[in-house]
């Protein structure tokens, strides 16, 4: 309607909110992808350039965190985007966009610099902490965390999620980006792996309320999208049942959380839930139903593009296989 009237000057601003903000909270989050491209062209044409790249952001954003598309498409439209950004003089932008970029190439195992070359990410936040631009520091952490959790460096995750809380919200709309409420779901994991780590200690009690927590968080969105957070919903309770051992539930949640991310397209949680359930049934003795799973986990890791992952879990293959059957070996 505003462009048949040739009312497009706000259309991107707009379209930020609309699509980046407040039909993800039901929307399936693959279906307001395109409207981002369209506003980048509009706000491009007629000169709204800090709302064109906002939606360029969100549409990546949403790509990486919570559609699980390809990171080599991906990465290759970043490298592009980002240096226009850069020449369009959204410099606070170009590092959000840098910040996915870095975070395609490390999930990729790609060494190249998404910051350069004018930063690297440790400059580039030690940059924003000393100009006290927090939102860079938080989107920069939260980064850095996703890969932690992803890549089993739950140590790591752990001192940044008490970095992260550092770094409040400076606004209720923050938390509703998708990034931020996948953040939730991957804390609510990282909650749950501890629990079970420091079982029977004070900070078992610590990590398993955050992973509580977090569950409580994602259920609620669940209750307004079921297709974008039943997956992470199942996952989650799985964990949980998975620390009380409650043994009937866990392998109910694991096998509902796998099917629906795979229903719903998520092909790096539907890896995720793969390999969670795997490391389940290693805890069951159950080694060749666990390299079954394993061997699902690396397939959607590489659909996804995610290399660093899928190499992590051929490397559990390895170590797994002399346990299992003949016949059941296979990569």
């Amino acid at each position: 309607m505003m462009q048949r009237q040739g009312c497009t000057e706000a259309t991107a601003q707009i379209y930020a909110l609309v699509y980046g903000f407040v039909n993800i909270q039901k929307e399936p989050w693959q279906a307001g992808l395109q409207k981002h491209l369209t506003a980048f062209e509009v706000g491009s044409q007629v000169g709204d350039m800090e709302g064109a790249f906002t939606n360029i952001f969100q549409h990546y954003n949403a790509s990486l965190f919570g559609c699980g598309h390809n990171l080599i498409v991906i990465a290759e439209a970043l490298r592009n985007y980002t240096q226009r950004a850069f020449q369009c003089k959204q410099i606070y932008i170009w590092k959000s966009l840098a910040c996915l970029l870095q975070l395609s190439h490390d999930l990729m195992g790609i060494k190249d610099n998404a910051f350069t070359p004018h930063f690297t990410e440790e400059t580039c936040y030690q940059d924003a902490k000393l100009k006290k631009s927090f939102a860079v520091c938080r989107g920069l952490v939260h980064k850095r965390k996703y890969i932690a959790i992803l890549t089993g460096d739950v140590l790591s995750a752990a001192t940044l999620y008490d970095v992260a809380n550092e770094y409040t919200l400076g606004s209720i709309g923050l938390g509703r980006q998708i990034h931020m409420m996948v953040g939730d779901f991957v804390d609510g994991l990282l909650g749950f792996l501890l629990g079970r780590k420091y079982k029977g200690t004070e900070e078992s009690t610590k990590w398993m309320a955050i992973g509580c927590k977090c569950l409580d968080v994602i259920k609620g969105h669940e209750r307004n999208s079921d297709w974008n957070f039943a997956n992470k919903m199942h996952l989650l309770e799985a964990e949980y049942y998975f620390c009380i051992d409650d043994h009937e539930n866990a392998v109910a949640s694991y096998r509902l959380a796998i099917t629906l991310a795979r229903e719903h397209r998520f092909c790096h949680e539907e890896g995720l839930a793969e390999e969670k359930f795997a490391t389940y049934l290693m805890y069951c003795n159950q080694s060749d139903a666990a390299l079954h799973h394993f061997t699902n986990a690396k397939k959607a890791y590489t659909k996804w593009g995610a290399k660093v992952l899928a190499d992590r879990i051929s490397k559990a293959m390895a170590i797994l296989a002399p346990l299992c059957s003949r016949g059941s070996t296979a990569f």
